[in-house]
């Protein structure tokens, strides 16, 4: 199904009763909706909620910014280094404003917010943009991108892994 949000188009797909409490599946970059195995989401709806997966922009069948350039990584390594925004096309935080408007499409005035990898960093800018229709946030696989954070690797070697 299509939803129109944030002025695209969003491809989503829900499970469940419409008058369960929402869970909103946030996928990583590059990935489909399809990437939310199905055993997980009926899990979810065996529990009693209403699950949400979609395409991201410019995945999958969501709107494609055919016409937006894409970034040079080069640009970006010197825009993060020097902590300063690049010109892109759209930032996570467009992103989020996409998963809201896809709630809003829905009729849905709350939701947990789960993400995955990149999918995290957009749960996690919209559990702060906006925490009044936010449940709860699970974010998997994923970091705040600010580079001040220890690196996790170090920790888990210091506990025993791998």
């Amino acid at each position: 199904m299509k939803a129109k949000a944030n002025g695209i188009e969003i491809e989503y797909e829900s499970y469940g009763d419409e008058a369960a409490p929402a869970v909103l599946l946030i996928m990583g970059l590059g990935a489909q909706l399809t990437r939310w195995p199905m055993p997980f989401v009926e899990a979810l709806v065996a529990r009693g909620y209403r699950v949400i997966r979609y395409d991201n922009r410019d995945i999958g069948l969501s709107t494609k910014l055919d016409d937006a350039p894409v970034p040079g990584i080069a640009g970006l390594l010197v825009a993060r280094f020097f902590r300063y925004t690049p010109k892109v096309p759209y930032l996570i935080e467009d992103m989020a404003a996409d998963a809201a408007g896809l709630l809003d499409a829905l009729g849905i005035e709350r939701a947990h917010i789960m993400g995955a990898s990149m999918g995290g960093m957009i749960a996690q800018m919209f559990a702060a943009a906006y925490p009044e229709r936010t449940l709860s946030l699970m974010s998997i696989m994923s970091s705040t991108g600010n580079p001040a954070l220890p690196n996790f690797l170090a920790e888990a070697i210091q506990i025993g892994w791998p």
